[in-house]
């Protein structure tokens, strides 16, 4: 099974539109769970989540809302059941028919970092890393987290990357995202009112995804291998 994790506040048309992406482009409904974390002062998301009806499965968790994403996504990554774990943002679509069909069977034992790949416009210094990674369920135990609560927004996918690239466990596919939200760089520069406060609140608190120690994460996965 494929357990997607998301967070998600105040956006259920571009939420909407994410699950019916993924409605129209998984091959296996059974393959596939959805947990979605809102705000318990979130609403709109609360009454959408008590009327939508989708053919997968989809888990809705409603808590405080939390000051460090991560912590959130966390939460929900150690509540999934799936042998795949994929972080996605409600302001995603996919585009990839049978995207499902590329994330192997019967690896989960194995420890990766699967590369999907997006169109997001402000990606720092390098391609190279996903926006949207996926970790094999024993690349999450080894690393013992999803994101590193060290971010409490921007940054914690770069610093993913950067710790299973340094023990060469990176896996490429060719699942193509659509960062609805970022996908020029006039989108970028002018955020919704959620992305603006994430951003003033990366900033906030930063931390330097680029330079920050890796090590020990990195020899934590190291000794799994």
């Amino acid at each position: 099974m494929i357990s997607l994790i998301l967070n998600t506040r105040k956006r259920t048309p571009l939420l909407h539109r994410l699950l019916e992406s993924i409605s129209n482009t998984v091959s296996d409904f059974d393959r596939i769970e959805v947990l979605i974390a809102f705000d318990n002062d979130d609403n709109d998301t609360k009454l959408f989540s008590s009327v939508s009806v989708y053919p997968m499965e989809v888990r809705w968790f409603e808590w405080t809302r939390p000051k460090n994403l991560h912590t959130s996504l966390n939460r929900l990554a150690s509540l999934a059941v799936g042998d795949y774990i994929f972080v996605l943002n409600d302001d995603v679509e996919f585009l990839t028919m049978k995207w499902d069909e590329q994330i192997d069977r019967g690896h989960s034992d194995e420890i990766w970092y699967i590369h999907t790949n997006d169109n997001s416009a402000d990606k720092e210094n390098t391609a190279q890393y996903a926006s949207f990674p996926i970790l094999t369920r024993a690349a999450y135990e080894a690393l013992g987290y999803f994101m590193s609560e060290k971010f409490v927004g921007l940054g914690a996918d770069v610093h993913l990357w950067r710790v299973f690239d340094s023990v060469n466990r990176i896996k490429k596919t060719s699942i193509e995202l659509d960062h609805v939200c970022h996908r020029t760089v006039i989108h970028v520069q002018n955020p919704d009112v959620v992305a603006a406060e994430m951003r003033n609140n990366s900033w906030s608190n930063y931390v330097d995804c680029w330079s920050v120690d890796v090590s020990e994460d990195v020899e934590r996965v190291r000794a799994c291998l």
